[in-house]
C-alpha cells in the first residue's frame, strides 16, 4: 500500500482544508515509511492501514472534530510497531 507525502484533495476534504491535518497526514506517511524500513511486515501494515482508513472515513463523516485524534492514534501505532521491529530500541 502506498502512502503519499501529499494528501489527495477532493472537494471538501478536511485534510486539505486544515493545515494541522495536512501536517498529520505527512507525519503519518513518514511513520508508515519508517515502519516499512524497520522491517514491519508489509501485509501487517497494509491490513492495519486499510482498517485505519475506514476509521478515518467514519470520523470524517461522523465526528470531524475527532479526525486529528484518529491520525495521532495511527501515528503512535506505527511508531510502536517500528520500535518493536527494531527490538525495542528508541
Amino acid at each position: 500500500m502506498k502512502v503519499s507525502n501529499r494528501p489527495r484533495c477532493a472537494s471538501g476534504d478536511a485534510v486539505c482544508a486544515d493545515p494541522s491535518l495536512g501536517a498529520a497526514e505527512r507525519q503519518l506517511a513518514r511513520a508508515y515509511r519508517e515502519a516499512q524500513a524497520a522491517g514491519v511486515p508489509g501485509e501487517r501494515l497494509q491490513r492495519q492501514q486499510q482498517r485505519w482508513q475506514s476509521a478515518r472515513q467514519a470520523a470524517a463523516r461522523e465526528a470531524p472534530w475527532a479526525l486529528h485524534d484518529v491520525y495521532l492514534a495511527r501515528i503512535a501505532e506505527l511508531n510502536g510497531m517500528t520500535r518493536e521491529a527494531q527490538g525495542g530500541e528508541n
